[in-house]
C-alpha cells in the first residue's frame, strides 16, 4: 500500500505542525496549513488522501467550508475540535466529515481514525467499482 497522504489544518500552529510530525513519524506523508484558504491552495499540488481540519478557522473560509469542498473532490475531511457539543458534531457531519476529533487529538487515536476512514472509503470505492458494468472503467 502507498503511504497516506494528510493533509493538517489548525490556526494553532504548534497543534498542527506537531500533528504532522508525530504523523510523519508513523509513516504518513504530511502538509501543514494554517488557515482555510492555505489548505485549499495546498490540496492542488499536494493531492491528500484526508484532511484532518479545525472546524473553526480564521481567515475567511472555515473548516466546515474546506472539509465540504474536499469531501466533494473525493478527500476524506476529519474534523478536529475543541467543542464536544451535538451542533459542532453535527455542522461537520452535514458538510461531510467522516469523523469528529476533539482537542487536544491523541496521536494514537488520529492514526486509527485516519486508518479507519481510509479502508472505509477503499471498501466503498471497491463495492462501487463492483457492481459498475466493466464498460464503465
Amino acid at each position: 500500500m502507498s503511504v497516506l497522504r494528510v493533509l493538517i489544518c489548525d490556526g494553532y500552529r504548534d497543534a498542527a505542525d506537531s500533528a504532522a510530525m508525530l504523523l510523519r513519524l508513523r509513516g504518513y506523508e504530511c502538509v501543514v496549513a494554517y488557515s482555510g484558504k492555505q489548505a485549499l491552495d495546498s490540496e492542488r499540488t499536494f493531492r491528500p488522501d484526508a484532511a484532518v481540519l479545525a472546524l473553526d478557522l480564521e481567515g475567511g473560509v472555515s473548516g466546515a467550508e474546506v472539509g465540504r469542498q474536499f469531501a466533494e473532490r473525493g478527500i476524506v475531511p476529519i474534523a478536529l475540535s475543541g467543542y464536544s457539543d451535538k451542533a459542532y458534531r453535527k455542522r461537520a457531519e452535514s458538510a461531510g466529515f467522516k469523523a469528529y476529533l476533539l482537542k487536544p487529538v491523541n496521536i494514537d487515536m488520529l492514526d486509527a481514525t485516519l486508518q479507519s476512514v481510509i479502508a472505509l472509503k477503499c471498501a466503498d470505492t471497491a463495492i462501487r467499482m463492483a457492481r459498475a458494468p466493466s464498460s464503465a472503467w
